[in-house]
């Protein structure tokens, strides 16, 4: 059987919205003494993939999360194990390189956008981690300070998403947020003028297309609005938000756009396959929609895509796997995908954390 399978007997299983206690297992189990492997042979570490900062900026989000909640030391060993790869990754100058081979020899000259943003939102938040010792928080913080310096020049509007979500704590320690507020208010300029020029009749998006991490998007702009006390972009990022969900939930059940040819403006959408870091985001993003405009529609929207994870999907089957801990890597035209990757833990983790309070 291959992994994008599912045996017959396991299709035909009832969805379960029993939600499952936060799980660190495999996240461990994902994590060696460099930093988390990037992909997974059903549930065990495949090592031939190796690491990228991606997966361990997401995770060390995960690590310090969890550490904030249970003081466990554990949690804080793997946040310094998921910084010190982020640093090893740095290249003189602030950005960073992507890929790592398992012998930790890079595979690219540098990082793609996305890595950039998503490693500014990670040491983002951990320079303002409080909670952290300054070891921590010290260190995040210079490599914060060094990739900051590129965010003016990033062109992807995701990647620019990321590092809104990392500026947005960062300012906790800053003594001075007008540099903050001056990013965030070229951002959210930026994504104004991208809405103006790609919106049409029935499309009110920021792209001529619905692609991966669609989420972030709306996201991103809700902490620009935050962070520059502009309400005028968070309406904006709500309205692109409803419309997302308007598109993606149907039926009361979440169907992610799929990464098997998208969805263009005026052509046929793809229905797979579907990833769990669209799942996961939608749920970020709807808890920000929610918190910001307190309508409830947010908060079922919330609801509904983190239940996508237990089986209130097409398939009605759980991609989350108690046996391991893991979480497989998304939903084929056959059913689930059994491989369970870093991403896959990682956007699960994330979105877990985020919908299920501290006393769960």
């Amino acid at each position: 059987m291959s992994p994008n399978q599912a045996p017959e007997a396991v299709t035909r299983r009832q969805p379960s919205l029993l939600y499952a206690p936060l799980d660190m297992r495999h996240l461990k189990q994902l994590t060696d003494a460099s930093g988390i492997i990037q992909h997974g042979h059903y549930s065990i570490p495949n090592r031939r993939t190796g690491y990228c900062v991606d997966d361990n900026a997401r995770a060390l989000l995960v690590a310090l999360e969890h550490h904030r909640r249970t003081l466990d030391p554990e949690s804080l060993r793997l946040a310094s194990t998921y910084l010190s790869f982020i640093r090893y990754a740095q290249i003189s100058g602030g950005q960073f390189h992507n890929f790592a081979a398992y012998d930790q020899s890079f595979l690219d000259d540098v990082g793609s956008e996305d890595c950039q943003g998503r490693a500014i939102w990670a040491l983002g938040v951990a320079s303002a981690a409080g909670f952290a010792p300054p070891t921590i928080t010290e260190a995040a913080n210079h490599l914060f300070e060094e990739a900051a310096r590129h965010i003016p020049k990033l062109i992807s509007p995701r990647a620019r998403s990321y590092a809104m979500l990392g500026l947005e704590h960062h300012i906790e320690r800053s003594d001075s947020a007008t540099p903050a507020r001056d990013l965030a208010a070229d951002h959210g300029e930026r994504m104004l003028t991208l809405l103006k020029r790609h919106s049409a009749p029935g499309w009110n998006w920021f792209e001529p297309v619905l692609a991966y991490a669609n989420a972030i998007l709306p996201l991103g702009l809700i902490s620009a609005a935050r962070i520059c006390e502009e309400p005028k972009l968070a309406e904006v990022a709500l309205s692109a938000l409803d419309f997302l969900m308007e598109v993606t939930i149907q039926d009361g059940v979440l169907q992610p756009v799929g990464n098997n040819g998208w969805y263009r403006m005026g052509r046929r959408r793809a229905r797979f396959d579907q990833q769990v870091i669209d799942a996961a985001d939608m749920v970020l993003a709807c808890l920000a929609a929610h918190r910001w405009s307190w309508r409830e529609q947010y908060l079922e929207a919330a609801k509904t895509s983190f239940e996508w994870f237990f089986g209130r999907n097409v398939h009605g089957l759980p991609l989350y796997d108690p046996a391991s801990g893991g979480c497989c890597d998304g939903l084929t035209p056959r059913g689930v995908n059994q491989n369970q990757g870093a991403e896959s833990i990682v956007c699960y983790l994330l979105a877990h954390m985020a919908y299920i309070p501290d006393t769960m």
